[in-house]
């Protein structure tokens, strides 16, 4: 019986998909997340990954510019910035 409920425990996790987790705010990318949900914008979620995720492959490869996004102290200026804002 114990096997059947650890089994079905197993089963059960395994087909509930673990949330995604928060960013960490530890580094650039995260940082910056956190300021654009400051400033009421939501970054539109890409296709695959995270938001923070597309930043620290775009900063690897030189790309995002964080200083633009960091210094946005509006919705409509983080906009301008390149990010897709989703109003929160």
């Amino acid at each position: 019986m114990k096997t059947l409920l650890i089994a079905l425990a197993v089963l059960v996790a395994a087909c509930h998909p673990i949330p995604p987790s928060p960013p960490d705010p530890g580094d650039d990318c995260g940082r910056a997340y956190e300021h654009l949900g400051a400033v009421g914008c939501e970054p539109s979620r890409p296709e695959s990954g995270t938001w923070v995720d597309v930043c620290r492959n775009a900063r690897r490869n030189g790309l995002m510019a964080l200083g633009c996004i960091n210094r946005a102290a509006t919705f409509a200026a983080a906009d301008a910035c390149g990010v897709n804002c989703a109003p929160k």
